[in-house]
């Protein structure tokens, strides 16, 4: 089982030192830097910042909320297991729905999006699976790499 817990920097850096590669990829091709760094300026920056956790305290992802862009980065551990994919679904959803009704009750438009490299085909199937629209690819980041805008709404 997975949860999300209070981001701290040991979950942080457990997370960046073990970087999904298709994270690393992302980050690289969209930003010009590495995952990990990406992963340490976006908990910088975020309004909201959550890890996300085995039940032993062992961190697999961290995510979270920095205007309208949300996002979440990973090791592989997160998914490695048909238990930990189902309740990634599962509380995936209710987290994204939260994020929805917190920005609408603090006036902001209830909408989160993000950019997500169209080779990352796992991620954006899940985003599909969370409701997400999925735009056509389009050239993103100083690569000029393929990417596709993802968004949702209430």
């Amino acid at each position: 089982m997975i949860k999300l817990c209070p981001a701290t920097a040991k979950h942080v850096e457990a997370v960046a030192a073990n970087l999904r590669h298709s994270d690393d990829l992302e980050c690289r091709y969209a930003y010009g830097i590495s995952g990990a760094e990406a992963l340490r300026e976006a908990v910088r920056e975020s309004d909201i910042v959550h890890s996300i956790c085995a039940e032993n305290g062992e961190a697999l992802g961290a995510c979270g909320l920095n205007g309208s862009i949300i996002w979440l980065l990973a090791t592989d551990a997160l998914t490695a297991t048909p238990e930990r994919r189902r309740a990634l679904a599962l509380q995936g959803r209710r987290w994204i729905d939260w994020l929805l009704a917190y920005k609408e009750e603090a006036g902001d438009y209830p909408m989160v999006e993000n950019w997500i490299h169209a080779a990352n085909v796992e991620s954006l199937c899940w985003l599909e699976a969370m409701e997400f629209r999925v735009e056509a690819a389009a050239p993103f980041g100083p690569y000029g790499q393929l990417f596709c805008n993802v968004w949702r709404s209430l």
